[in-house]
């Protein structure tokens, strides 16, 4: 992940402000009731709430992380396959976006937690790597594409610096 985007979230987190995200979720929801959008009225007040919705989604990533890594941990174990575990992953993150969405609808705020930025990078990456994983021999795959025992690497590299991210 970009060091620079890493401090710009950190620098948000720091500055977040509850008041604030709580009043633009209500002008977003007023508007909506008025056939309006809140991108359509202000474009600088829909991407702060962008930015507070992004910060409740990470957040969401850091809350459910022990569905993360015992997901993790069965796939290092070779409990489950590659198809298994990013469709599995896919869906829970799928869920987390869900949730974002509920909770923001009935103005539930939650305070972002300081290791959620690191952990949804984690997270980020895995995701990344479902995308882009292809069991096909090489030369019917896109050359964006990696096959599974790239895929299988890649994880196991991500897994261990979670591993010692989590430990600090």
């Amino acid at each position: 992940m970009n060091q620079d985007l890493n401090k710009k979230r950190h620098f948000e987190l720091l500055n977040y402000n509850k008041k604030r995200h709580l009043e633009l979720l209500k002008y977003s929801q007023d508007l909506k009731q008025q056939g309006k959008s809140i991108h359509d009225e202000s474009r600088k007040d829909y991407l702060e709430l962008l930015k507070y919705s992004a910060m409740l989604n990470r957040h969401l990533y850091w809350e459910t992380r022990d569905q993360y890594l015992e997901l993790l941990n069965e796939f290092m174990e070779k409990k489950i396959d590659i198809t298994e575990f990013c469709d599995t992953f896919c869906r829970r993150s799928e869920l987390n976006d869900e949730a974002v969405d509920m909770l923001n609808s009935n103005l539930i705020l939650l305070s972002p937690h300081e290791k959620s930025i690191e952990f949804s990078n984690f997270m980020g990456q895995i995701f990344d790597c479902c995308e882009v994983c292809n069991g096909d021999p090489e030369p019917l795959r896109e050359s964006y594409e990696i096959g599974h025992t790239e895929f299988q690497h890649l994880v196991e590299k991500i897994y261990f610096s979670l591993q010692k991210f989590l430990e600090e």
